[in-house]
């Protein structure tokens, strides 16, 4: 059992005619979506352009969104938490 992804087009005919490719589509910020703008992203998602599966831009959960000095957002939480704990535990300790 294979578990590669089939690859995606890179255009498809677009509700004018045209040649549609990711490029064309409007962008996530649009406010104005006018009926053509609308038929752009039924188009690219009816011809497998898009996915609805996952959004674009959007990190996985088994990716790391950044890293730093070779470590992950996740282990520099982990990092400055126990930091802070320790700090709070000497605190503490030092209190009369």
């Amino acid at each position: 059992m294979s578990d590669t992804i089939p690859a995606r087009p890179r255009s498809v005919i677009g509700p004018d005619g045209q040649r549609l490719t990711r490029q064309d589509l409007p962008p996530a910020d649009t406010e104005r979506w006018v009926i053509r703008r609308k038929a752009e992203v039924v188009a690219a998602v009816r011809g497998d352009l898009l996915s609805l599966d996952a959004p674009l831009g959007v990190v996985m959960c088994d990716e790391v969104a950044w890293a730093f000095a070779g470590l992950s957002m996740a282990t520099w939480n982990a990092v400055f938490s126990f930091a802070l704990a320790a700090i709070w535990v000497k605190a503490l300790a030092t209190r009369p």
